[in-house]
C-alpha cells in the first residue's frame, strides 16, 4: 500500500497541481522558491487534517455505507478548527494558505493510495470560515467510497507521518519525556524537540543500530510509510 498521487488545488502557490508518485522513494529538486516545501506542507497538511476528521460512526449510515462503530471523515457539514492550531504550515497569516491570499480560492488536497486491489482517493477541502477558523471536510461527502475506506485501510491510524526539521533547528535544552509524549510530538510535526530522546532510549537498551539515522526517523509502527525528501540544485 502506497501514496500513488498527491493533487493539490489553491494552497499557497500552486493554483492546481498534480503529482505522481513511486511507490519507494520521492525526490524533489529545484531551485529556491520553485515550490519543494509547499508540496511537503501540503501534504503535511492534508495529513493533519485527516487525523483532526477521523472518527467512529456513532450510527448507522446507509447512505454512505458505513455501520456503526465504522470509521468516517467528520460530518457532512464538515469541522471548524482554529487556524492557529495548525501545527503543519510554516505560516502564522490566516490568508497565508490560500492561493493569492485569497480567502475564497477554496483550498483541496487529494492523495490516492494503491493497494494490492484497491485504489482509493481522500480528498480534503479547506474553506475559510468566520473567526479566523478553517472549515475542513472531506469533499462531496456522499461520493466518498466509506467501503473501500473502511474495509482496506487499517484505521483510525493507516500511514505515520514523520516530519524532520534541519539539524540547525534543534533545541538546545531538551527535557526526559515519556514514550506517549515523544510519539505525540513526531505526529504533531515536532520530532525535533525529542531527538535526544529518541536516541536515549537506544542507548538505554543497549539497540544502537547500524543505520541509527534510518530507525530514528522511521521507528514508529506504521502499516504505510512515505519518505519524501527535496533537495535545491
Amino acid at each position: 500500500m502506497y501514496f500513488s498521487e498527491i493533487y493539490i488545488e489553491n494552497f499557497k502557490t500552486f493554483r492546481k497541481v498534480r503529482i505522481y508518485l513511486d511507490k519507494e522513494l520521492n525526490v524533489f529538486t529545484g531551485t529556491n522558491n520553485a515550490g519543494k516545501t509547499t508540496v511537503l506542507e501540503a501534504l503535511a497538511l492534508w495529513s493533519e487534517c485527516f487525523r483532526s476528521l477521523i472518527i467512529k460512526a456513532k450510527k448507522t449510515d446507509p447512505k454512505n455505507n458505513i455501520r456503526q462503530g465504522d470509521y468516517r471523515l467528520g460530518s457532512k457539514n464538515g469541522l471548524y478548527i482554529d487556524h492557529r492550531s495548525i501545527t503543519s504550515v510554516r505560516t502564522s497569516k490566516y490568508k497565508d494558505v490560500f492561493h493569492e491570499m485569497n480567502i475564497s480560492n477554496k483550498i483541496l488536497i487529494a492523495v490516492k493510495i494503491v493497494g494490492a486491489d484497491f485504489n482509493l482517493e481522500i480528498p480534503i477541502r479547506i474553506k475559510s470560515a468566520n473567526g479566523g477558523n478553517y472549515l475542513i471536510s472531506v469533499d462531496e461527502h456522499d461520493k466518498f467510497d466509506f467501503l473501500t475506506f473502511n474495509s482496506k485501510l487499517n484505521l483510525p491510524t493507516p500511514f505515520t507521518s514523520i516530519y524532520v526539521s534541519p539539524v540547525a533547528a534543534l533545541v538546545s535544552d531538551e527535557k526526559y519525556v515519556t514514550n506517549p509524549q515523544v510519539t505525540h510530538q513526531i505526529l504533531s510535526g515536532r520530532s525535533f524537540l525529542v531527538l535526544r530522546n529518541r536516541i536515549a532510549k537506544l542507548k538505554q537498551n543497549n539497540n544502537y543500530p547500524k543505520n541509527l539515522k534510518r530507525y530514528i526517523l522511521c521507528s514508529l509502527n506504521q502499516t504505510l510509510r512515505f519518505i519524501l525528501t527535496y533537495s535545491a540544485i
